[in-house]
């Protein structure tokens, strides 16, 4: 897989990651546990993507 379809897919997975959060978060009893756990994988991904960018800056 390229680094740019790499990041394509990160992109694509965060996307849909924010909306199950903000569905998650939506209910009166969200469960809290969850959501702190999606939001760290989302910013897991933010930080994968940050640095293949990187990489693809150097690469340049």
């Amino acid at each position: 897989m390229s680094i740019d379809s790499h990041i394509e897919n990160l992109q694509q997975k965060r996307t849909k990651l924010k909306v199950a959060i903000h569905e998650e978060m939506k209910s009166p009893h969200y469960d809290e546990q969850r959501v702190i756990e999606m939001k760290k994988a989302n910013l897991r991904m933010k930080d994968e993507i940050v640095s293949l960018f990187q990489k693809l800056e150097l690469a340049s």
